[in-house]
């Protein structure tokens, strides 16, 4: 442990890039001297452009610039005898570096004790200070609890809250102890609201590059502080903050019992939390604001947010604002106020996570502002039997946060692809542009709500609604194609009501009971093709298009429709009726089916137009009894029912037969 160096910590970061697929090879060791030939392809064979190399002790660099361009073009770090630290970029170029090896500090010889008792904030500062005049160092916390209070030099941030452990303008910085809920820093109880009536922060990192958290534990004992209620605007009651910090590095350490942020990273480039974890923080468990290059892979927020209230931008178990570039890869949260926040964040990529929250009428993931945003291979869940009224499992729009006299404006270019989505609502649009929902499997009241957005794709998804699977209540440039409908959507698998305009409805399958397809109040320029639909469909449009499809619920004409083309559709059900003032489409080369039914809205055909035998099969019969009894003639169509059971109807020349052992269920 005493021999760790820098060279140590960047072989601990490289490898945990080639872990996620950003370095292909890692390669280490001691490179041999060399008075000629070439000392990479001699210690470690060809190299390739993404593989990192570490070594120390090389000589001979000369003839290492003389190398051939494809192992220049890696990323190389290491010790030149002589010469200091060195480090190779991409363009090819050395440049001296200030990477010493590091210094060993351990607060315990600067008088901490970590008894869980003992006041040990002087004496851990005055190991900071050391680290920070001898340039750098690696600050090291042996097992035990170290107790903390206002700092001695009465450092407050901007906002005015003070701190316990301060680190300014400083490089190469590493706070280590032996290991997560081993090396905790807690605050001491006596630091009550009265005493820090802002709050007190663990520890602020301030302008610095090259740091690092590794096995800790941040404590703020809330509770023992006795801090039950919300805090007022911008206090910041943290368990670490770090401020305008270049190359942050948190591996495998947790924050806990705080009146605020659990980590409070505002104004960084290139950070990288790794295996860590937050319980139990007013604010949010991961704060991170304005940041360039952020990596999270395996962090886990619990029990945030619940202290602030729901009105405040960072109640969520994870608060990204105003960053980009952001990766978030395997995290999960639980019980959060919110579990995920993207505020006005761009090129942001959360994966394999999971977000459970407790249904109680908030929104498990904001997406506000920002653009090209993807939530990829998600389970977003509710940990209700029930969701609540008004809860969304996903939501892209605007929003009004801090009470303030505007919204931060809507997403653009949002991308939702294979996730599992539960809530009342499981996807909310509002003003959103460009959003593409690919792949999902939503259970909810309703499926997909669209409010005055533009350019959105729904793909490929499955929907168990309760009420209706995809409405689109304005917005233009809709697509809707590849999607399965299932029978749950009562009021409609899609509903597209007036002031949309420019709606293609594709490829669907809808087992709805009642409703299929609902074209409501007069939407413009709709494509209505290739689907099939069990239940009825509404039609409200004008100047749309209703062809190829296979329409087993009939038609409803509502509205007054006026300019709309029907092609080539099978209409069976109750054939076609209307309500008072719709006027008639020309429903010439229609395919027809006839059946017995007596228990729809109206006959089986209307308008004198007369049935014909089904032409379309052999297809998928459906029987309001079970088992069916024989079609009276070829190829008659029978209805969904309520019961959910189909049965394969196959038709030959002269007569049908219903293979009854042959149930498929929706």
């Amino acid at each position: 442990m005493r021999n760790l160096t820098i060279h140590s910590l960047w072989l601990m970061v490289a490898l945990l890039q080639q872990a996620h697929g950003q370095i292909t090879n890692v390669y280490t060791g001691t490179a041999p001297n060399t008075g000629t030939g070439d000392p990479l392809r001699t210690a470690f064979q060809k190299l390739n452009t993404n593989d990192v190399v570490l070594w120390q002790g090389l000589t001979g660099l000369s003839n290492f610039l003389a190398t051939p361009s494809a192992v220049r073009n890696a990323l190389a770090i290491g010790g030149v005898a002589g010469t200091g630290n060195k480090f190779l970029r991409d363009d090819w170029q050395w440049v001296t570096t200030t990477f010493p090896t590091l210094g060993w500090f351990d607060v315990k010889s600067y008088g901490a004790v970590g008894d869980g008792v003992t006041d040990d904030t002087d004496a851990i500062q005055d190991a900071i200070d050391a680290t920070a005049a001898a340039g750098g160092g690696i600050i090291w916390f042996p097992p035990g609890t170290y107790i903390l209070r206002t700092n001695r030099y009465n450092w407050r941030n901007a906002n005015g809250t003070p701190t316990a452990l301060v680190i300014t303008n400083r490089q190469n910085i590493v706070l280590m102890g032996a290991g997560k809920d081993v090396s905790r820093l807690r605050i001491s109880s006596s630091m009550t609201r009265a005493v820090v009536p802002q709050g007190l922060i663990v520890c602020e990192i301030v302008g610095c590059s090259n740091v690092a958290f590794i096995d800790l534990t941040f404590d703020g004992n809330r509770q023992a502080r006795g801090i039950t209620q919300p805090w007022s605007a911008y206090n910041e009651d943290d368990g670490f903050s770090v401020e305008n910090a270049e190359q942050l590095l948190v591996l495998n350490v947790k924050s806990m019992n705080t009146g605020n942020d659990a980590f409070d990273v505002d104004g960084a480039f290139r950070a990288s939390f790794y295996n860590c974890d937050v319980i139990n923080a007013g604010e949010a468990g991961f704060g991170v604001a304005t940041v360039t290059n952020l990596i999270m892979v395996n962090c886990v927020a619990q029990d945030c947010g619940w202290l602030v209230g729901s009105n405040n931008v960072d109640n969520a178990g994870f608060a990204f604002d105003f960053g980009k570039f952001a990766t978030i890869v395997g995290c999960i949260g639980i019980s959060n106020w919110a579990n995920l926040l993207l505020l006005s964040q761009n090129y942001t990529r959360v994966s394999d996570s999971v977000f459970l929250d407790q249904g109680n009428g908030t929104t498990n993931i904001w997406i506000v502002g920002g653009s090209r945003t993807m939530l990829q291979n998600c389970w977003v869940d509710t940990l209700a039997a029930t969701p609540l009224a008004n809860h969304v499992g996903v939501y892209a729009g605007p929003k009004r946060f801090w009470s303030g006299p505007t919204d931060f404006g809507p997403p653009s270019e949002v991308m939702l692809e294979d996730c599992y989505i539960r809530g009342q609502y499981a996807v909310w649009c509002n003003q959103a542009n460009g959003v593409t929902a690919r792949g999902l499997f939503l259970t909810a009241t309703e499926g997909i709500n669209i409010y005055s957005s533009t350019n959105v794709v729904i793909r490929d998804c499955v929907t168990t609604a309760g009420s209706v699977g995809v409405r689109v209540v304005s917005g233009r440039g809709i697509s809707i194609a590849g999607n399965d409908f299932r029978p749950q959507a009562v009021n409609g698998a899609v509903i597209v009501n007036a002031s949309t305009e420019a709606v293609s409805i594709t490829g669907n399958r809808s087992w709805s009971t009642n409703w299929s397809f609902r074209l409501l109040g007069g939407p413009q320029y709709v494509t209505l093709a290739h689907n099939l639909a069990y239940g009825a469909v509404d039609w409200g449009a004008h100047r749309s298009l209703c062809a190829d499809n296979i329409l087993y619920g009939g038609i409803r004409f509502v509205g007054g429709v006026i300019s709309n083309a029907f092609v080539r559709n099978v209409i069976g059900g109750s054939g076609i009726w209307y309500d008072a003032g719709s006027s008639t489409p020309n429903l010439a080369n229609q395919t027809w089916l006839a059946n017995t039914a007596t228990n729809l809205w109206m006959p089986a055909v209307t308008n004198g137009l007369v049935p014909v035998p089904d032409t379309y099969g052999p297809w998928i019969g459906l029987q309001t009894n079970a088992p069916p009894a024989a079609p009276s003639s070829p190829g008659m169509a029978a209805l969904w029912n309520s019961n959910g059971v189909v049965y394969l109807l196959t038709t030959v020349p002269g007569g049908a037969t219903w293979a009854a052992t042959n149930k498929l269920a929706p």
